[in-house]
């Protein structure tokens, strides 16, 4: 304790914690591991300096005992919000490919991708998301030149590729858990209200124009 300037508990308090949990909440944002770490130590540092008494920790957690049992807690709850969040990757990932997907179609009036037209595709998913498709020359076995490229599909996410991203998750799972409540949860609930409000209006411009289809 350097300057003392509030206790535990007060008003000033929780907001220099509000604070700090939004800094460390903004380098997660960002996937920055190491920012979120720099935060969370200086924050710490800084509280505890201002901190009148210090922090307060329960008599159970400064024995070894309460000190393991608070660790085996902490990395157990890390390891299945990692898994959570993962998860939401996923499925949020699938849906953005489908929503791509089902915009290519309609464009070229298809139901499905011909098995012709399938580098076609491939391109156009490049040039909006080219970390989902990879590409190789092809090279030309008589002139020994490139040819042109090949693509092919790499939007399924690989967990050995974003082992960086989910052990920031799991370090940090209480500020990436809330920022997920407040942030991915609330949007997807409102992504989904705009799909059913979208098919509503659709029905009513449909019946709406129905008499002039065939014009």
């Amino acid at each position: 304790m350097l300057f003392p300037l509030f206790v535990v508990g007060c008003l000033w308090w929780w907001l220099a914690v509000v604070v700090a949990s939004v800094l460390l909440i903004w380098a997660l944002d960002r996937e920055s591991g190491f920012g979120a770490t720099v935060v969370l130590i200086l924050s710490i540092a800084a509280i505890e300096s201002v901190t009148y008494g210090g922090l307060i920790w329960p008599p159970w957690m400064t024995t070894w005992p309460g000190i393991a049992a608070c660790v085996a807690g902490y990395v157990g709850i890390g390891v299945v919000w990692g898994l959570v969040k993962w998860y939401f990757l996923v499925v949020d990932r699938l849906y953005d490919f489908k929503v791509l997907r089902k915009q290519w179609l309609t464009t070229n009036g298809l139901t499905e991708i011909p098995p012709e037209r399938k580098q076609e595709w491939l391109e156009w998913l490049w040039d909006r998301h080219c970390d989902w498709v990879r590409w190789a020359h092809v090279v030309d076995p008589e002139s020994g030149t490139d040819r042109n490229r090949v693509y092919t599909l790499a939007v399924k996410p690989i967990a050995n590729e974003n082992k960086g991203r989910i052990t920031t998750w799991m370090a940090y799972w209480p500020w990436s858990m809330l920022w997920t409540i407040c942030a991915d949860l609330i949007k997807r609930a409102f992504e989904k209200i705009q799909e059913l409000c979208s098919n509503v209006m659709q029905r009513i411009s449909d019946w709406a124009f129905s008499d002039f289809e065939e014009d």
